[in-house]
């Protein structure tokens, strides 16, 4: 939630945090609040809530075959 990317992994381990390890919510917005508080809380939260990843993205190589992977990184 607090880097500048958009990565299928970081959103899997806010759902385990979140959901499953009991991790307060609030302690997340806080968190953002302190180290990124010139920031709009409206961009990590939409990257969370987002399914749109890119092709490139690492959580997606070993759903994908080696040569197919190969055609999207040089197309």
């Amino acid at each position: 939630m607090l880097a500048d990317r958009h990565a299928m992994r970081d959103n899997f381990d806010m759902l385990v945090l979140l959901q499953y390890d009991g991790f307060p919510y609030a302690d997340v917005v806080d968190a953002y609040n302190t180290y990124r508080a010139h920031m709009d809380l409206k961009i990590p939260l939409n990257r969370l809530r987002s399914s749109d990843y890119p092709l490139t993205d690492p959580g997606l190589s070993g759903l994908i075959a080696e040569d197919e992977e190969d055609i999207i990184k040089n197309p």
